[in-house]
């Protein structure tokens, strides 16, 4: 005698695509996790970008050619660059926001963010040639990584001032990470 075979219905199309809802939760979870990771480092980032600024804030950078009373008989071309990229949460919260339209708050930080490390690297930079000032400044911006990764490159460049006389190996008095 054969055993006797019970047919079962296989599972519908729905059962099968989101399983027991591991999928729904898996896909939650990661980005629960890529906002709370995002939000810690663009905290953290922002807290450093207000230490470094308040360190070179007595540091005259300015978008035109020429600065009444600071002459330097030396000026070269200094500039600071970041590539800064967005978490998927902020990526997800965009693709939201395009469906509306309107402005996307999310990428508006990573700009600032971008366009304030790129100016600060350029300070630092100016600091360690001895620089008294930076002229000319001047931004240009990036997107690269596409629609799936948007990613910003922020270039920023002016000349540095030098005052004429000034030694070498005697920089001014700059903060520690800068020489």
């Amino acid at each position: 005698m054969l055993p006797s075979c019970t047919r079962t219905a296989p599972p519908s199309r729905s059962a099968r695509s989101i399983g027991d809802g591991g999928t729904l939760i898996a896909v939650a979870a990661l980005i629960v996790l890529g906002f709370v990771f995002g939000q810690v480092a663009e905290r953290r980032h922002f807290k450093q970008l207000d230490q470094r600024e308040s360190a070179l804030a007595r540091f005259p950078v300015v978008d035109v050619a020429r600065i009444p009373g600071i002459d330097g008989t030396t000026g070269t071309v200094v500039y600071g660059e970041v590539v800064v990229a967005t978490d998927y949460f902020k990526t997800f919260l965009a693709s939201l926001r395009n469906l509306v339209g309107g402005e996307v708050g999310s990428y508006q930080k990573l700009l600032t963010r971008g366009r304030r490390e790129a100016r600060l690297r350029m300070l630092e930079q100016a600091g360690k040639l001895g620089a008294s000032a930076v002229v000319n400044v001047r931004y240009a911006m990036t997107d690269i990584g596409g629609r799936r990764a948007p990613n910003t490159e922020v270039f920023c460049y002016g000349t540095a001032i030098i005052p004429a006389g000034i030694d070498a190996g005697a920089l001014p008095d700059w903060p520690e990470h800068v020489a």
